[in-house]
């Protein structure tokens, strides 16, 4: 019987793919939601499968996700490189909202320019953080730390010229001369 049916299938082997296919084609949506409904229903079960054939076939596996990286490697860092992107924005605009007290601005010359804005330490007191930090380390940083305060919001020029002017912006500079003339430094 089993001689009978293995030679029935190489006389028709063309017309069963066919009939296959078309039936596959014809039910394609029915057992997409059916294959779905069966994952959500069993799906503790599916990854416990998944954990321990894993773990049988580790080099195996391995080999498969290093293939999978080497032919995808571009999408895979565009991809990284757009989810890195938005979790920097987010850090940036959680950071930056909360020390402008809304839309982020410079708090010295109101720059609002989200290129040329900075955090700058109002102090010389680095308040136990490293001060080499990159920008979205001092970010982490000041969210972990629940935003200490003497930190402040500046455009770049303004940051800079706080820092070469001994802590004191020149644009304050400028203000006091107008507003104070008879007081010296």
């Amino acid at each position: 019987m089993i001689v009978y049916k293995h030679e029935y299938y190489e006389r028709n082997k063309e017309a069963i793919k066919n009939k296959v296919k078309k039936y596959y084609m014809s039910h394609r949506e029915q057992r997409a939601k059916s294959d779905r409904e069966y994952r959500l229903r069993n799906i503790e079960i599916i990854r416990e499968r998944q954990r321990l054939y894993n773990i049988k076939n580790k080099e195996k596996v391995k080999l498969r996700l290093h293939n999978y990286h080497v032919k995808h490697r571009d999408k895979l860092l565009h991809d990284m490189r757009i989810r890195g992107k938005i979790w920097y924005d987010n850090l940036w605009n959680i950071v930056f909202r909360h020390y402008s007290k809304g839309v982020p601005h410079c708090a010295c010359c109101g720059e609002m320019d989200r290129e040329f804005l900075q955090m700058d330490h109002m102090t010389k007191d680095r308040y136990g953080h490293n001060q080499s930090m990159i920008s979205h380390k001092l970010y982490k940083w000041i969210i972990d730390n629940n935003f200490p305060s003497g930190f402040q919001v500046l455009c770049a020029n303004c940051n800079f010229g706080k820092k070469m002017n001994n802590g004191t912006c020149p644009h304050k500079t400028i203000i006091n001369a107008i507003l104070f003339p008879n007081i010296s430094k």
